[in-house]
């Protein structure tokens, strides 16, 4: 990484902690990127309950019951 880079990197957190947040901006971005990824079409798939029955397997796999913790430990 060059001086440049390095640079640069510490404007952005300069700017950053400068800027105070936003949240009415920020919910405009929020939208545009989720009008955007819809226009892609990756953000909704066609069947919600897609690949619900690997879900459902992965979670009962992982939740194991462990026994009961012992005082002190």
């Amino acid at each position: 990484m060059g001086k440049e880079s390095k640079r640069w990197q510490e404007w952005e957190r300069a700017q950053i902690a400068a800027t105070p947040p936003d949240f009415f901006r920020n919910q405009e971005i929020l939208e545009a990127m989720v009008a955007q990824a819809r226009e892609a079409g990756v953000w909704e798939r066609g069947d919600p309950l897609e690949g619900i029955e690997f879900k459902s397997a992965l979670a009962k796999k992982l939740n194991v019951q462990l026994p009961p913790r012992k005082p002190g430990r």
